[in-house]
């Protein structure tokens, strides 16, 4: 009878078999807490999280706690019809044009203005191709710029096929939420850069946020 807390009507732990308490035993709750420990080792109530956010870990000694998760962008653009280029200008990708896969992860790449919004502060990368067919070889790179004006000019490879001018290249870039990426064309002539799914398209995603 020892185990018993006599007038006190509490059980001492050495009194309950183990695997013997039920849910239906256990005090109420609110719908969708969950129990974890605080620092001081005693039970706790982890409060309900918003809708899409994950359980994260708030390191030792502290309760975890619900958090978004993180943002993943990608995108994948081309030439809805072939563009023609006689001074430096914007190319005119889309998301929507035929291309060997469509992707647009976060709904980032807006398809009006032939451009990709940052959802988030982070470090971006960008690979540009361009397949140009009228032989004269007047591109001489491309640019990305980032809210209209130039940042970064990627370093390219050309080729000669055929006698026209296939070139593309890859650039890093840190973009704060809310900017916006452009891609542009060096031209010293004229270019036709063709609507070709394999050759002209500009794809680029979030490597992590900042």
């Amino acid at each position: 009878g020892g185990n018993l807390g006599r007038g006190s009507g509490l059980i001492k732990a050495g009194a309950i078999d183990d695997d013997s308490v039920t849910l239906a035993k256990m005090a109420g709750g609110t719908d969708g807490n969950i129990i974890s420990y605080d620092a001081s080792g005693d039970p706790a109530a982890i409060a309900t999280g918003d809708d899409g956010q994950v359980l994260t870990s708030a390191g030792a000694g502290q309760p975890p706690a619900f958090a978004a998760h993180a943002v993943t962008s990608a995108f994948t653009s081309g030439l809805a019809s072939n563009q023609e280029l006689s001074s430096t200008a914007k190319l005119e990708f889309v998301s929507d044009a035929t291309l060997f896969q469509n992707i647009d992860v976060n709904g980032d790449f807006d398809d009006d203005n032939n451009r990709f919004i940052a959802p988030v502060t982070g470090l971006y990368v960008f690979h540009v191709s361009g397949y140009d067919i009228t032989a004269d070889q007047n591109c001489t790179g491309f640019g990305l710029y980032v809210n209209g004006a130039r940042k970064i000019s990627f370093t390219v490879t050309s080729v000669d096929v055929g006698g026209n001018q296939l070139m593309g290249g890859t650039a890093m870039y840190k973009l704060d939420a809310a900017q916006y990426a452009e891609i542009y064309g060096f031209i010293s002539g004229t270019v036709t850069f063709q609507a070709n799914q394999y050759h002209t398209y500009w794809m680029g995603y979030l490597l992590g946020e900042m």
